[in-house]
């Protein structure tokens, strides 16, 4: 008899398409090896180590300190694979050498996430069928509520509210942990995303809360557990 999983250890990520593309980014980490200086005149320059893939223009990336602290940046203009360079807005702060950003980022602070796979049918009667009425399907819909709070710093919140904003489409993927240890990594359902909505609440005494809705925009790939080689 199977036991329930817990949801905790989840990995939501969230990044913002180009238009006309609808094609996964790869997962990487950047660690800087040169200071960041703070530099508030646009564009500005980060030097990172060649970039194992490539990251899209329009998209916000939070380095972490070694301290702990967050810096977070707007990438204007696209970097192909093997760059050493991010073009970004502005550089609000100094980046210290050793922070690490990770690509594309992740939506933190979510309470829970919510997969929908809603089908459709349509209903019909034919001489045969007599008092009975049939029904074929039609399609399916797919869709994610992810509740959860509201950070400044947080990159992938800052690109959902970026598509939306501006009629764009993300990247959405969740990672599942591994499911016991005979497995290396967890469950993955990813796909083209659109922002179906995204409140923002502002309460005058407690944090700031905000609800993502997701649909999306095919059909969504998932990925099964990969076991230990």
């Amino acid at each position: 008899m199977g036991s329930p999983t817990l949801g905790r250890g989840h990995v939501v990520r969230v990044s913002t398409l180009p238009d006309g593309v609808n094609s996964a980014p790869v997962n990487q980490t950047i660690t800087l090896a040169v200071l960041a200086a703070k530099d508030i005149a646009a564009p500005a320059s980060i030097t990172v180590p060649p970039l194992t893939a490539a990251i899209p223009g329009s998209n916000f990336v939070t380095f972490v300190t070694p301290t702990g602290a967050e810096i977070i940046v707007f990438v204007t203009t696209a970097a192909s694979a093997s760059n050493t360079a991010l073009i970004v807005q502005t550089i609000p702060e100094s980046i210290p050498i050793g922070s690490v950003a990770i690509f594309p980022p992740i939506l933190d602070l979510r309470e829970s996430v919510s997969l929908d796979f809603s089908g459709s049918s349509e209903d019909y009667s034919t001489f045969e069928s007599g008092i009975f009425q049939l029904s074929f399907p039609t399609g399916i819909a797919a869709a994610v509520s992810a509740p959860g709070f509201y950070s400044f710093f947080g990159a992938g919140y800052r690109n959902a509210e970026f598509a939306a904003l501006n009629g764009r489409n993300v990247w959405f993927s969740v990672t599942a942990p591994p499911p016991s240890p005979a497995y290396t990594t967890g469950r993955v359902v990813s796909g083209p995303a659109s922002i179906e909505s995204i409140p923002l609440e502002i309460p005058a005494a407690g944090a700031q809360r905000s609800d993502i809705g997701f649909k999306f925009t095919s059909t969504p790939i998932i990925t099964d557990a990969v076991p230990v080689a």
